[in-house]
């Protein structure tokens, strides 16, 4: 038996709880001892599976992610609706790929926005990819901040008078990361994310938050990086925004 480990199981909401308890404690020691062999996609998930639940090291055998790298930069070249090709050659844009969730913390990408705002700095506008169950969590954290969002489940035009833009999902999100300023992941908890890695394969400027895990062993494996907040606050993004090496969009 072949088992695949996509996820960090130490921030997995699924195994808290009673229930959660005999989850992690029972079943999945349990299946994961049965197995032959244990396949995360990341180097850190690997040790936080032997870690976490004595394993063997040479049953746990990491293989990453696959990309087909050609096929999304042959995609990131088709071409998007007139007014949104406008949005992205007029403004600068930030841009985040994923599923409306928790675990995703898109809610952090607003304060982001918000905190840009702040800095007497040429403020880009927010696209985000993707739907979820926090969809309208994320749609009042603009509201809260006198942010204007469009969204597209609400059938209006596209023009450029907004500040944040909610895409919801795109069957080829390629073509618009790839005429974004800055591609952002802001999540709590990953495996190895495909988001990164298909903002990189388009060419775009990635910023990161350091979580469990992936994201560290994509963009600086072989370097010491001091430890970040698992879920850091808007302004420490925006920071990093302005500073990565320069903003983009003040170039």
């Amino acid at each position: 038996m072949l088992l695949c480990i996509h996820n960090s199981k130490r921030h997995d909401p699924n195994i808290r709880g009673a229930l959660g308890w005999l989850r992690r404690r029972v079943l999945m020691p349990f299946l994961y001892r049965s197995a032959n062999y244990i396949v995360p996609v990341s180097r850190d998930l690997r040790q936080e599976l032997i870690d976490t639940f004595a394993l063997p090291p040479e049953k746990v055998v990491t293989i990453n992610n696959f990309f087909d790298v050609e096929g999304i930069r042959r995609r990131s070249q088709e071409s998007l609706p007139a007014a949104t090709e406008a949005l992205f050659a007029n403004h600068p844009v930030l841009i985040t790929a994923g599923r409306l969730a928790r675990e995703k913390n898109q809610k952090a990408l607003i304060d982001v926005l918000h905190a840009l705002r702040a800095q007497d700095q040429t403020a880009p506008k927010l696209a985000l990819l993707g739907d979820g169950p926090l969809r309208a969590d994320v749609i009042q954290r603009c509201q809260e901040l006198g942010l204007r969002s469009w969204q597209v489940w609400d059938e209006q035009p596209l023009t450029e008078d907004f500040d944040v833009y909610f895409f919801g999902f795109q069957a080829n999100p390629f073509q618009y990361i790839a005429r974004a300023s800055v591609s952002l992941l802001c999540s709590a908890t990953e495996g190895f994310p495909m988001a990164l890695c298909e903002a990189m394969a388009c060419g775009v400027p990635v910023v990161s938050t350091d979580c469990p895990t992936g994201p560290r062993e994509i963009l600086a494996p072989k370097r010491w990086l001091p430890n970040t907040p698992r879920r850091p606050n808007g302004p420490s993004l925006a920071c990093c925004c302005l500073c990565w090496p320069k903003a983009p969009w003040t170039r």
